[in-house]
């Protein structure tokens, strides 16, 4: 969505998406609800066939020999308003093509891995626009002010990437965007291994969409009863609330630690991730004196107040008990 947000797109806009993968698709039907004439443009048949089945004015083959001719075709002799790259290549024909059947002053958002070589040439003579996404849109750091401005809304960025979510959610509900048709296979998570070895050797014809499905449980009926009277809580009015962050995922990185920052009355004093790697970047970002890969240190330290937990939710229940069993306080969600 931040891509297609940057391209600018009103209805009745001629727009061409170039690399029709799983991102491709999507952005394609995303244009099509806002009532843009969509040119889905790939180098792969079954591709082009998907994308117009799923609703794409029209299709083309970026082999063909008259791209730029094709394109005008399509646009009924004005030629693009703007082109949304997803294709992945180190060349910079993507970025060619796109100048070349985009309308003067016309917009290119080069979304994907593409080379960036820009055709002077091409953009001179345009006065084309070139603009590249940071991905899923600005973090809540950046889209929440000192200043108390209400939360994911600056003047400077309207869409905060949380919003885009909730967008595209709110698209998933409504039908505008159908991603079961993307799914191409599914695999066990067990196999994922095999899933990827399948894929690097080409067995598996398209795989725009592969869904790894966690094997399903039964719920539990084991109760477990923690004794209320363990200890008795160290916080008063006045301190800071001593907090561990066991997950350095997307959701640790673009809104808790974001969000957290923001209180004054809490003090991150670990974050912990099973590979570390995260950790460290995100402690060197935000201030974080306390770095681990094993969440139990953090339970040792008779410091800490409160345990946040954003691992996997299977990991869930046992980590919470032994959180409480620990005398901390938890935030957990999905237990």
């Amino acid at each position: 969505l931040e891509a297609l947000r940057l391209a600018k797109p009103e209805i009745g806009h001629y727009v061409a998406v170039i690399g029709l993968g799983l991102l491709g698709q999507i952005t394609a039907q995303v244009l099509k609800a806002n009532g843009c004439k969509v040119l889905g443009i790939d180098i792969l048949q079954d591709r082009l066939n998907m994308a117009k089945a799923l609703g794409c004015s029209a299709v083309l083959d970026s082999k063909t020999n008259d791209l730029e001719a094709e394109a005008i075709r399509f646009s009924e002799g004005l030629g693009l308003d703007s082109v949304i790259i997803f294709a992945s290549t180190k060349s910079d024909e993507p970025l060619r093509q796109a100048a070349s059947i985009c309308r003067e002053r016309g917009t290119i958002v080069a979304s994907g891995l593409v080379g960036l070589n820009v055709p002077r040439d091409l953009f001179f003579e345009k006065e084309l626009n070139l603009v590249i996404p940071k991905g899923w849109g600005p973090d809540v750091s950046e889209s929440v002010s000192s200043r108390g401005l209400q939360y994911g809304f600056t003047p400077q960025y309207r869409w905060s990437g949380e919003q885009n979510v909730h967008t595209f959610l709110d698209l998933l509900r409504e039908g505008s965007v159908n991603v079961k048709a993307l799914i191409s296979s599914q695999f066990p998570f067990d196999e994922a291994d095999r899933a990827y070895d399948r894929i690097l050797r080409g067995e598996i014809g398209s795989n725009i969409g592969i869904v790894l499905n966690y094997e399903e449980q039964e719920q539990s009926k084991r109760r477990i009863t923690l004794a209320l009277s363990a200890g008795s809580s160290r916080l008063t009015d006045t301190r800071k609330v001593t907090t561990a962050i066991v997950g350095a995922g997307q959701y640790a990185r673009g809104t808790l630690l974001p969000c957290l920052r923001q209180l004054s009355s809490s003090h991150i004093s670990w974050i912990v991730s099973i590979r570390g790697l995260n950790a460290q970047v995100m402690a060197k970002k935000y201030g974080i004196k306390h770095v681990s890969s094993d969440y139990n240190e953090v339970l040792r330290d008779e410091a800490v107040d409160l345990v946040i937990l954003l691992t996997r939710h299977g990991l869930h229940a046992p980590m919470v008990c032994d959180a409480l069993k620990s005398k901390k306080h938890v935030f957990v969600e999905k237990p």
